[in-house]
């Protein structure tokens, strides 16, 4: 395994009100972020994955820097921030045009010095050419250049993007496990349903803390586990709630972090807690795990605790199954940490997952299993015309993807897709691992 790049963490800081949900919402094109005139309206950081001209990132908007801190809140947003300042790669620093430079402005401005991490200067709230004009007082805070824009009209907002991305480009890539392991595995989950746990079993180790309160695991456990002759890299993490219940400061971080070890993972084990059944939050993991193109093992805890009278295992797969259709390929192992019952499959079922998610199948066996299924049953008709598939082939792997020409691929419905997927499947063991197909137009010579 040569290694994989993360994506940079890019943090917008600033004093209170100067506009960073604004220009979160209009980087990432929707209205995330709460935005108002009150200062301090935001107070748990948020983050999205954004692309700007093929380069990717995670932006992250926080809460004010404050010079006061007066009330336990506050306390707690601060130390929020300062998780998102130590965890970022790069900084948005924003200020605000037309006004001078605020205590909290030269607050902030010396924290980000003492990181000695790159970053920009941003000027908001530049509506008009006299404001920013304006702008050239913020000099004195000795960050260099500031950047007029205005996050709300959209002024100067793609100028300072491409400005970004180039300065991104410079961060040097931070590679994960280079030639350490063969395959990297991140349990996923909600908080207390066991994934410490089964990680001290499969491992041997006790290095992650176990406990029966909620949020135990903050940090980042990682060990080497081997099945067979493969090395595999086995990273812990922060249960993640649903939004609503997710609390300021630590717990958002451990979050954040718990989403960056998904990115890093070939395959990820969603630990469920075969005592609550199907949680809604579950099946919202899983569908990220999806998106994000991830081999994917659904690992059923403390099946000890169940009546298998009242509950056997083929009537609870089922539901399983109905619960989770979109992830239909993924396998499913009924474990318990407690009793060791099923811990030594799991090794063997990520080995299988990561083989299959390397699988490639040869260009003719392609074609001629397109050919058949497009016989069978050919695309639906549209505008009078039904589109032709000519070609196929796959052009790469783990996750595996598919590339289809087509002479009007706009008119191939999204259930047609389906059908490809699924008859692909048929032919090919693509178990734990979503794949991707892609039509591209090709004319009919």
């Amino acid at each position: 395994m040569s290694g994989k790049k993360e994506k940079p963490i890019v943090t917008i800081v600033g004093r209170p009100n100067v506009g960073k949900s604004s220009l979160f919402n209009r980087i990432i094109g929707q209205r995330n972020a709460i935005t108002s005139n009150v200062a301090g309206t935001t107070r748990d950081r948020i983050y999205e994955e954004v692309e700007w001209k093929n380069t990717s990132f995670m932006l992250v908007d926080t809460a004010g820097i404050d010079k006061d801190i007066e009330d336990e809140l506050a306390a707690n947003i601060q130390d929020q921030i300062n998780f998102a300042l130590d965890e970022a790669d790069f900084f948005i620093f924003m200020v605000q045009a037309g006004t001078e430079i605020t205590i909290e402005d030269e607050r902030a401005a010396q924290i980000l010095r003492k990181k000695k991490k790159p970053y920009i200067l941003v000027a908001n709230k530049a509506d008009n050419q006299e404001l920013e004009n304006s702008i050239v007082n913020f000099y004195k805070l000795g960050l260099g250049e500031p950047i007029a824009i205005s996050s709300i009209h959209g002024r100067g907002v793609g100028d300072f993007l491409d400005l970004l991305v180039q300065k991104i480009k410079k961060i040097p890539g931070k590679l994960v496990e280079p030639k350490t392991a063969d395959i990297v595995v991140a349990f996923l989950g909600r908080p207390n349903v066991g994934k410490s746990s089964i990680l001290n079993k499969l491992s041997g180790q006790n290095k992650a803390i176990i406990s029966n309160i909620p949020g135990t695991t903050r940090d980042i456990n990682e060990v080497i586990f081997r099945e067979g002759d493969k090395k595999i890299l086995l990273i812990d993490t922060a249960g993640i709630r649903r939004s609503g219940k997710i609390e300021a400061g630590i717990e958002k971080y451990s979050v954040l972090r718990s989403l960056k070890a998904a990115e890093r993972a070939d395959i990820v084990l969603l630990v469920l807690d075969a005592t609550e059944g199907a949680v809604a939050k579950d099946l919202n993991i899983a569908g990220m795990i999806k998106e994000m193109g991830k081999g994917l093992i659904i690992i059923v805890n403390k099946w000890d605790a169940i009546d298998k009278e009242e509950q056997p295992m083929d009537h609870y797969l089922s539901m399983l199954r109905d619960k989770y259709a979109f992830v239909y390929w993924a396998p499913v192992i009924f474990v318990s940490a407690l009793t060791g019952k099923n811990l030594d499959k799991i090794g063997s079922v990520i080995q299988t997952v990561s083989e299959n998610r390397e699988t490639k199948v040869q260009t003719s066996k392609l074609n001629n299993m397109i050919e058949k299924i497009t016989t069978k049953r050919p695309p639906g008709m549209k505008k009078g015309t039904r589109p032709k598939i000519f070609y196929a082939t796959q052009t790469d792997t783990n996750p595996p993807e598919f590339t289809l020409f087509c002479n009007y691929p706009e008119y191939i419905h999204f259930s047609y897709i389906r059908y490809l997927e699924n008859s692909i499947r048929a032919e090919n063991d693509f178990t734990g691992t979503p794949i991707k197909i892609v039509l591209k137009k090709r004319q009919n010579k």
